[in-house]
């Protein structure tokens, strides 16, 4: 047999057991000439053909999120008729072709009558033959998606090379009462595993809301109740203020008459901490938004500044991936926006809210804000950045955004409210006792989390593995070989390897 023979089967033929066989693909399907089909080209499927109501568009968000409700598109009865190739009906699995591959769903007996788009390919199986759990286990095993991604091509978008390819990968089938046996075996582990990918995701919830309601103590003072009592004599945040103030008049030396922004009396605080806008203790720096704004052909995966976006701007910090670099000629000609170690940085269009800290301990010295962003800068002789930074990401400051924030489609924060923002601060002293409290509880939770995580990343191996003893025939052979095989993965006795997952 050659290798592209044995590259394009699930299994080895010598491998199989005893009563099974190796057949391809187009061989399971039923004997209609459209029961493999791609979609329709664009051509013969555009926007201009959708109606508000008749017969379903499925879309590739059907297969990929398992949910055929999914979608609002429609054609008349009229283009149907011309699409009846491409029609699906109840008990059809549809598979996704076009950029996300590989991703099956079985259309419910309640699917609405319609037609595929050209993401979509459709597959209607002979059930007398094999059963449709069996087949939809089978094609979201590992090995069967490793086949289906290798007929791909294209680099932006990736696409289904060769229908003709696909129909022959060759496929284990067993007798179809062992079918039946082996969809049995695996509903019962996934079921139990299920269970446990739930408790993980209630944990998770938990730690979230802990986190926020940490978060919540620290910026209404309770973090540091006691440590105010143990100290009394620190300076108040009002006098701080008052000084600073003060200070900064005394240094004016801008354009213009100094602006004093009036101190919010009307807020209620901690006490010992005062509630102070946005505008009255920070600088806020917008992005450039001239007609030097880079377009698309000045980004480079290269270059000498670092141009943000909100990829890069994460809830709790920078996370430096999917990066786009201008050259040093055209960070010359934009204007302000530029970073400086110890600035905030604030998402403010799309994502609301993103915050994180530049600090000297970035890699990238050049880096500047894209036109969704704020700096905030020149806080420093009023608030502890780490205070600050983390203030921001609070419920305090998740409220105001709720209240002040437009738009639908793309939620933006315009600077003039973002002035307005009011934010709670005590002493210098107590801000960064504040900080240590926070990190301490939240360095504990990202170790949690990370447990977590890990453990997710485990049962989703352990999702493979089941398949891969139930798809070599293990669970279908007589006996407690299949059985202990699966108990050996499913309780940690076995080293479960990505590769044999």
């Amino acid at each position: 047999m050659s290798e592209d023979r044995e590259n394009s089967d699930f299994i080895s033929p010598d491998q199989l057991p005893h009563g099974w066989e190796l057949l391809p693909l187009k061989d399971l399907m039923a004997g209609d000439k459209t029961a493999i089909k791609r979609g329709p080209f664009g051509s013969a499927i555009k926007k201009s053909f959708f109606v508000s109501g008749g017969y379903k568009v499925y879309e590739q968000k059907n297969a990929i999120y398992d949910d055929a409700t999914l979608g609002n598109y429609f054609v008349n009865p009229e283009t149907f008729a011309e699409l009846r190739n491409f029609e699906v009906k109840p008990g059809d699995f549809i598979i996704s072709c076009s950029g996300t591959i590989g991703r099956i769903s079985r259309l419910p007996p309640n699917a609405q009558p319609g037609v595929i788009n050209q993401a979509l390919l459709k597959l209607t199986i002979d059930e007398g033959r094999v059963h449709p759990k069996y087949f939809l286990y089978l094609f979201r095993s590992h090995r069967l998606q490793q086949l289906v991604l290798k007929d791909t091509r294209g680099s932006a978008m990736k696409n289904l090379a060769s229908v003709d390819d696909l129909k022959q990968i060759r496929l284990p089938l067993p007798p179809f009462k062992q079918q039946e046996i082996i969809v049995a075996e695996i509903e019962k582990q996934f079921s139990r595993l299920d269970e446990a990918v739930a408790n993980l995701k209630r944990v998770k919830a938990n730690l979230k809301r802990y986190k926020a309601a940490v978060l919540k103590a620290a910026v209404e003072g309770k973090l540091t109740e006691e440590w105010r009592k143990a100290h009394p004599d620190v300076e108040p945040a009002s006098e701080l203020l008052k000084r600073i103030l003060a200070e900064r008049r005394a240094k004016w030396n801008g354009k213009g008459k100094y602006k004093e922004r009036k101190i919010d009396v009307t807020v209620e605080c901690t006490e010992g901490w005062v509630g102070v806008t946005v505008e009255m203790i920070s600088e806020i720096v917008d992005g450039d938004r001239g007609r030097e704004y880079p377009k698309q052909e000045d980004f480079h995966d290269e270059g000498y500044c670092l141009f943000l976006t909100t990829k890069n701007v994460r809830p709790y910090g920078f996370v430096f991936k999917d990066n786009q670099f201008i050259s040093k000629e055209k960070h010359e000609k934009l204007r302000k926006g530029t970073l400086k170690p110890g600035d905030i940085v604030f998402t403010s269009r799309g994502t609301i809210g993103n915050i994180a800290h530049y600090t000297t301990d970035v890699k990238y010295k050049c880096v500047r804000i894209n036109s969704g962003m704020f700096i905030l800068r020149g806080f420093q002789d009023l608030l502890d950045e780490g205070y600050f930074a983390w203030y921001l990401r609070s419920k305090a400051i998740r409220d105001q955004i709720a209240r002040l924030r437009s738009g639908t489609a793309q939620p933006q924060l315009p600077i003039r409210e973002f002035k307005t923002f009011i934010v709670h601060f005590p002493s210098k002293l107590e801000q960064k006792e504040i900080v240590k409290e926070i990190e301490r509880r939240i360095s504990i939770i990202d170790g949690l989390e990370s447990s977590m995580m890990q453990a997710e990343r485990r049962a989703d191996r352990l999702h493979q593995s089941v398949l891969r003893i139930a798809f070599n025939g293990l669970l279908g052979q007589r006996g407690n070989r299949g059985r202990k095989a699966i108990e050996k993965v499913t309780t940690g006795d076995a080293e479960i390897r990505p590769e044999e997952a």
